[in-house]
């Protein structure tokens, strides 16, 4: 499995399959985004609130949703299926750089 995600990853086209303004669409339906402060209380931190997401960390989460969907999409493709009992234990790291609002 370990090995299909590195290829599909690998691939040149993988970033041409992501759908950024289905990652964002996704995150502002989230109704049930809340922060814990440090006294215990909730913040409601959902799309429309003072507390929701920057625009840059908007995209950078939408970015990482996207990817893990699009990879999603190809194991699916390849008859390897998504049950996410599968995806036990898997991650994958990257380095993100971001010149836009807050550098």
């Amino acid at each position: 499995m370990r090995a299909a995600v590195e290829d599909i990853l690998a691939s040149p086209d993988i970033f041409d399959k992501l759908d950024i303004n289905e990652g964002i669409r996704i995150l502002r339906a989230d109704r049930d985004m809340t922060r814990t402060e440090e006294d215990g209380t909730q913040t409601d931190t959902s799309y429309g609130t003072p507390d929701y997401l920057t625009a840059d960390d908007e995209y950078q989460q939408a970015f990482a949703l996207a990817l893990n969907l699009a990879v999603l999409a190809e194991l699916e493709e390849r008859g390897l299926g998504t049950d996410p009992g599968q995806w036990m234990g898997l991650t994958f790291d990257g380095e993100t750089r971001c010149t836009g609002e807050e550098p």
